[in-house]
């Protein structure tokens, strides 16, 4: 079942921030783990860091997770993933450069997920052929705040993305964030983006829930560009359905903004 297949995505929404928070299991059980945002490294042995930090975890298993056919990562893809290992075999301290982990679920939050500038807001320029459900899954986890949206870094964006699919195959489904420059004004502090979604698939029933990563670095580049300051806010629009079970753009509108604060200076 596609949602079955996805749930270990969705363990912990706190760590959409880059948190790099760990799980002891029990007082006396030396394993430490848990689900975290990180970004790959290294693919000759799989290797991830948490932002900001040059501790390199290394999958032991790295020839286990080589072999999956549909498991595709490159330098600098970020991704969600689920490890543990032996703090007794491994005691971290400040020395610690590297820490052999062990991955039982790993998904990559860059696939399929790209940012560009243009001229319009990407509706009619074949980045869009279908609907999403909405941004967020408030209605799973009672978060409030930006709907689960938040950044990895200053140029990475982790968007969590309720839609319609039938394949855990996540290369068929395309999110694309525009930033419209015709629409910049030299006196905004707010930069808008479309989340815009393409799929091949037909009358998809499943409901499916993603995080998607975006390197918004160029449409950041732009907003400054043109209005010569960072963005204090980031405003995410997206078409939705406004029809249950269909993704018909048709049955779709253009939501009203999802918001998150920019709060990085440098």
């Amino acid at each position: 079942m596609f949602m079955k297949q996805l749930k270990f995505l969705m363990v912990a929404l706190t760590l959409l921030m880059g948190i790099s928070l760990t799980s002891c299991m029990g007082d006396s059980d030396p394993t430490v783990g848990g689900t975290f945002i990180m970004t790959t490294v290294s693919t000759y042995r799989y290797t991830f860091r948490f932002t900001n930090s040059e501790v390199n975890y290394v999958a032991a298993n790295s020839s286990e997770l080589m072999a999956n056919t549909n498991l595709k990562l490159s330098t600098g893809d970020i991704v969600q993933i689920a490890w543990s290992y032996n703090s007794e075999e491994q005691p971290v301290t400040e020395a610690t450069k590297e820490v052999k982990v062990q991955v039982s679920g790993i998904q990559n939050l860059s696939t399929s997920a790209e940012c560009w500038s243009l001229e319009d807001d990407g509706a009619e320029s074949g980045y869009q052929n279908a609907t999403i459900t909405k941004i967020g899954f408030i209605n799973d986890y009672g978060m409030s705040d930006n709907n689960g949206i938040g950044f990895f870094d200053k140029n990475i964006i982790v968007i969590p993305v309720v839609f319609l699919a039938k394949s855990t195959d996540i290369s068929k489904y395309n999110f694309t964030l525009i930033f419209d420059r015709s629409q910049a004004k030299a006196e905004d502090t707010e930069m808008a983006l479309y989340l815009r979604y393409r799929t091949e698939e037909e009358k998809p029933s499943d409901v499916a829930n993603i995080y998607k990563a975006f390197d918004i670095s160029s449409a950041l580049n732009d907003f400054e560009g043109l209005t010569d300051k960072k963005p204090t806010k980031i405003k995410i629009y997206a078409f939705e359905s406004t029809k249950s079970g269909s993704n018909s753009l048709e049955d779709g509108k253009l939501s009203e903004p999802y918001e998150v604060e920019y709060k990085f200076d440098e």
